[in-house]
């Protein structure tokens, strides 16, 4: 339930649930391994995310400016953070 796609503590029992079944129902050690599709299905949930943004240029393409507004519902735990920053 790792990797650098957001954090899944809530989420991990389901999985968990079907490989100890498995394993149990086997007598041998198992694990679920989902695809990226399926990882974002079933666990990828993420909070409610809005991003407004400018972006300005030359006539030549060089980046002259950036102004980035980005807001997301937090949830009130030890750890969340969240609104405009």
């Amino acid at each position: 339930m790792g990797g650098a796609f957001g954090g899944k503590r809530r989420r991990r029992h389901k999985p968990a649930a079907m490989a100890a079944l498995v394993a149990s129902l086997t007598k041998r050690p198992a694990r679920i391994v989902y695809t990226k599709d399926d990882d974002m299905k079933y666990t990828g949930k993420r909070h409610p995310f809005k991003a407004f943004y400018k972006i300005a240029f030359t006539d030549r393409g060089v980046l002259q400016g950036v102004d980035v507004q980005l807001y997301f519902q937090r949830w009130m735990h030890a750890g969340s953070f969240g609104g405009r920053f």
